[in-house]
């Protein structure tokens, strides 16, 4: 199984122009984490309008072109009955943990995805769509750019840094 995973701190602007970024590589869309009752309500949003409207705890987002239509799956849980959502270890999505404050303190933010797509009992993998592994590399590489700082062992942004010496941020 081949994934990435980059943790890190960063501030609202940061992640401002990280998704401007993001738009600079073309129409991006995004789904929430939770599992939905019906396929209808797996909706491809906006990443933007999707934060504004929702600021969810985990988004997973992609190239819109990869996802017309939308790659929705169902699983059976034991107490929901049959849900359905998109599969990010299937799909080529990325998922990301927004800025998010919690007493105060600013957690850390996490972006990941896996490289290869598994069939549906995990028992064989293939390598997703080139096109999806390039773009989201180059996703990758823009967060470590942007995250060169240290603080303990996670990757923090100048502005992250500046605002802690400063006393205008805590981290979690």
């Amino acid at each position: 199984m081949h994934r990435s995973v980059a943790t890190f701190w960063w501030t609202l602007e940061d992640e401002a122009e990280f998704f401007c970024y993001l738009d600079s590589l073309g129409p991006i869309v995004a789904f929430t984490m939770p599992w939905k009752k019906t396929p209808q309500e797996v909706i491809a949003w906006d990443i933007r309008t999707l934060l504004a409207a929702e600021h969810p705890a985990r988004l997973m987002f992609g190239l819109r072109q990869m996802h017309d239509p939308i790659p929705t799956v169902s699983r059976e849980f034991p107490r929901s009955g049959v849900l359905y959502n998109v599969d990010p270890s299937s799909g080529c999505l990325l998922m990301y943990d927004p800025v998010k404050f919690r007493d105060s303190k600013m957690e850390r933010c996490n972006l990941a995805a896996y490289w290869d797509a598994f069939d549906i009992g995990c028992q064989a993998s293939t390598p997703k769509n080139a096109e999806f592994i390039v773009w989201g590399k180059k996703v990758f590489a823009w967060s470590r750019r942007r995250t060169k700082g240290k603080s303990g062992f996670y990757r923090i942004s100048k502005q992250a840094e500046l605002a802690v010496e400063e006393r205008k941020l805590t981290l979690a």
